[in-house]
This record gives C-alpha cells, sequence and structure tokens, in this order.
C-alpha cells in the first residue's frame, strides 16, 4: 500500500510539473535579417518585445527611418508605456555592416539610444551615456536594418540597462 501511495504522488507530480508555465525559461526571439518587423531586448533583466509595422507617428510597433544626414530606429510598445529609440546622426551610406558603433550622447558624431517610460502621467527620458552601448548591423539596406544593441541609460540618479537587443525592421 506504501508503494502505491509513493508511486502515485510521484506520478501526479511529475505531470503537475509538465504542466507548468514556467515564464523564467522564456526567451527572445533570435537575431534575423529577413525584415521581421521586430525590435527585442531586455530591460534591466525584463523581456521586451516590440513587434508589428508601425506605419503613421500614433502607431505602435518597430520602423526605422532613412535620412540625409541620420537613421533612427523606434519601437513602441501598445499601450505607449515605454519605447526604444535609437539615432544614428550620421549619412546612413557611411554605416558599415559589422562594425560596431558606440553610444556617445556627448558626441553627436556617434549614436545614442534612448528609453522612454511613461509613469502616472509622465515620461521619463533614459539616455546614453558616454561609452554606455553599442550597436551593430548585421543588414542594412533600403528594404531592412537588421542588428544587435546594448547599453545603459540614464535619467537623473536612475538607469537601465537594455541588454541582449536585436532588431529586423522593413524600411517603410
Amino acid at each position: 500500500m506504501n508503494r502505491l501511495f509513493i508511486s502515485s504522488i510521484l506520478v501526479l507530480s511529475t505531470l503537475g510539473a509538465c504542466n507548468k508555465d514556467d515564464s523564467s525559461t522564456q526567451q527572445l526571439p533570435p537575431p534575423t535579417q529577413q525584415g521581421k518587423n521586430i525590435l527585442a531586448c531586455k530591460v534591466n533583466g525584463q523581456m521586451h518585445i516590440y513587434s508589428g509595422k508601425r506605419t503613421t507617428f500614433n502607431d505602435n510597433g518597430v520602423n526605422y527611418d532613412l535620412y540625409l544626414d541620420k537613421l533612427r530606429l523606434y519601437a513602441d510598445n501598445i499601450d505607449y508605456r515605454d519605447n526604444i529609440e535609437i539615432v544614428f546622426p550620421v549619412n546612413p551610406d557611411s554605416i558599415k555592416v559589422g562594425l560596431k558603433y558606440f553610444f556617445d550622447l556627448a558626441d553627436m558624431i556617434n549614436p545614442f539610444g534612448e528609453y522612454r517610460i511613461r509613469v502616472n502621467g509622465v515620461t521619463n527620458e533614459y539616455k546614453t551615456g558616454k561609452q554606455s552601448g553599442f550597436i551593430q548591423f548585421t543588414r542594412l539596406d533600403k528594404d531592412v536594418a537588421a542588428g544587435i544593441f546594448q547599453f545603459t541609460a540614464y535619467y537623473n540618479n536612475d538607469s537601465v540597462k537594455i541588454t541582449e537587443g536585436r532588431f529586423d525592421i522593413t524600411n517603410p
């Protein structure tokens, strides 16, 4: 009888473990270069996945813009609670795929990143500082911007760490 009872407990605990939703095993999507319209990263260790094509200023989703003097990546979530923006203030034709570019808000020749979060109706803007991260393009052409990034951004005496960043965005 004891053997049957112990066996039953073992079987039930095993079945329960199989159905358990363990969010700690969730991972960011893999880096891609096919224009999947996604920007994903960890913000202070928590996953943030922005997806979908942003087609107007008030849309949520991801986008990248090519201008004569800069490239801009932008991601906004569905409730506009937070967003990430990366600006590369040089002619996009001069950006080299595979080269690591370091963030430095103090020197506008280098790219910079921002993380904005809205708390109780007030938007806090965290901005990169000197040597606080990097961006590296794995693809950049008129159709797709793809790559990886990470940075630390600062607001007053607070900071956020953006890690394991990846983006794969089609041009509008």
